[in-house]
Order: structure tokens, then sequence, then C-alpha cells
């Protein structure tokens, strides 16, 4: 009874990824334009003498208006704007937190920011769990069919989307005329040219680029460099952090400051494994660098935000963005290389 009840009402979007892609980086993104735009106007207030009128609340209407708006459409692109608005609204409220935590309403309670931080990475852990096409039904996968046969009715069906169709219903296992009609359709339906816009441009010509100079000797030394200079850095962090260690007494280092010496140093070691790999094994080095800022991101940047607050975005931010081009990289690696 209770499996009937779960492959009724909870039949999973195979395509949710995207949409809690778009939820997460929305919700990281407002809540640090929130935190900027604040400390920039010197933490004005809206509402008079009598009245302060939080941002938490333009949060929770954002997020209302998202429900509303995921409930009233039923297009991709409703999705979509859906999850965008629902992540600006969480973060804008989310930042608020230190307020809903304390007894004196204090938003400038020091862990608010490292606690932030904790429940985005573990929303990000719980998204890629979601996202994950894993032990799916012969249901899901056809309900997911039909869903992507509303882009046949709009006239809005491209390459990708119609060979995902085609691939839920075959491993949907049915074969009946609903399944034989829809087959039938997405085969023969005319597919909406997609022009490359100025990103995926860009993205070609960078492809392009590193193929070109992924086996240069300078490209290999550049690199080499550029990573030695950052496990200086992580082991620099880590002695400063750590410099109370060379007094008679521990009791003036925190634990979130031992954590953080013990994460810096592991990421240190990665990178210099990586480093000993490079000429060898790209590859292996592009994965043990990715480690590397793992841990940082999920680690050492939590303890960071716990002392430092505000003054930690900046590691964080070229953290992300070295991240990203990490795993631009390796997926190159992976496929042409």
């Amino acid at each position: 009874m209770s499996n009937n009840f779960l492959k009724r009402f909870f039949v999973r979007n195979l395509e949710a990824d995207d949409l809690l892609e778009g939820f997460w980086v929305s919700a990281i993104g407002s809540m640090l334009f929130a935190r900027f735009y604040l400390f920039i106007f010197n933490y004005p207030q809206f509402g008079g003498r009598s009245l302060h009128i939080a941002h938490m609340l333009w949060g929770g209407l954002l997020m209302s208006l998202a429900i509303i708006f995921s409930l009233s459409f039923i297009t991709k692109t409703a999705k979509k704007t859906s999850a965008i608005i629902g992540g600006v609204g969480f973060g804008i409220f989310i930042d608020e937190l230190g307020k809903l935590i304390t007894r004196d309403n204090n938003y400038f309670f020091q862990p608010a920011i490292a606690i932030i931080y904790v429940i985005f990475i573990l929303l990000f852990f719980a998204f890629r769990k979601l996202g994950e096409i894993r032990f799916v039904s012969k249901t899901e996968y056809l309900i997911n069919a039909l869903e992507i046969s509303k882009e046949v009715i709009l006239s809005d069906l491209d390459q990708d989307e119609k060979a995902k169709a085609l691939f839920f219903l075959k491993e949907s296992g049915e074969k009946n005329n609903l399944t034989m009609a829809f087959t039938e359709t997405f085969a023969q339906e005319k597919l909406v040219a997609l022009k490359p816009n100025l990103i995926v441009k860009t993205i070609r010509k960078l492809q392009k680029f590193y193929l070109n100079i992924a086996g240069e000797r300078w490209f290999i030394k550049s690199l080499t460099t550029f990573f030695i200079l950052q496990s200086l850095f992580l082991i620099t962090n880590a002695i400063l952090i750590g410099k109370s260690f060379l007094l008679p007494s521990l009791a003036s280092i925190s634990l979130p400051q031992k954590l953080e010496i013990l994460s810096s140093t592991i990421g240190a070691i990665l990178v210099i494994a990586g480093i000993i790999k490079l000429r060898h094994n790209r590859h292996a080095a592009y994965l043990l660098f990715k480690k590397s800022l793992l841990i940082s991101i999920f680690l050492t940047q939590v303890f960071a935000f716990y002392d430092l607050q505000l003054v930690a975005l900046a590691g964080l931010a070229s953290n992300i963005a070295l991240l990203i081009a990490l795993n631009y990289i390796i997926s190159l690696e992976n496929v042409f290389l």
C-alpha cells in the first residue's frame, strides 16, 4: 500500500538537477548580494522610526511567489523561473539567520555566516542526491517522457530533448498505443535550430584554446607554479593560524582554528601530491587538485567564515572559480585527451 502511494505521489523529475542547481546558485548569489549591499550602505533600515521591515520578509514573499508560479504554470520555462525566484527568496531569507537564532535578534551573531555556509553545503549534497538518476521505475521514465512532450505542442523541441524523450520511452518498456504514438511523434517532429549564443561561443573557444595548449611545456610549468603557490598559501595559512601552538598554553586557539589548520594541511598535501603527478598523469593530478579545492570549500572556508566572516568571501569566490575551471578541464581530458 505504501509503495503504491509513493509511486503515485512522488514521481521524480529526471531533469531536476538543472532546476535544483539554479535554486542553489540563486540562493547563494542573493545572500552574498544582500550582505554586500547592507555593508556598502551601512545597514539601512526600512520602515521609519517605529517599524523595521526585515529583508527576510521580502525573501518569504519571493519564495511564496515561486510556489504560486510553479502551481499556476506547467511549462519548462515556468519551472526554471520558479527555481530562480525561489532561490533568490531563500538566500535573502536565510541571510537573517542570526536574528532568528539569538534572543537579542543579533544579525551580526558571529557563527551565523558559518551556519549559513553549512546549510548551503548540506543543500549542495542533498540536491546532488536528488539529481541522481538511480533505480528509476518504468512509470517514472514514461511520465518524464510525457513531460517533454509539452515542448512538441509548443513547437520548441530541440535535439537534446528529443534524444532524451526517446530514451525515456525506450526505458519505460511500455508497448502500447500511447507510447507508440508518442515515439512516432518525437521521431517525426521538426527540431528547433538553436543558434549558439555568446556563452556557447565562448565555451567553444575556450575548449579549442585548452586543447591546443594542454600538451605544451610552458602550460605544465605555469600550472605547476600556480599550484606550488597555492600549496605555500595553504601551509602559510595553517602556520599563521597555528602560531599559538608555539606558546606554553593552547587555550588561546579555538576549536574552529584547529580544524582550519588540519583542513589547510590536508589540502596542501593533496596539492603537493598533484604537482608530483602532473608531468606523468595530468588527469590524476587534476583530480587531486579538485579534492584539495573541495576540502578548502567545504571545510577550511567554513572555519574561516566563523572567525573572519565576510573577509573570507574573497577566498571562497576564488576557490569556486578555480573549481569551475578545473571541472571544465577534467571534462575535456575525459572526452578529448
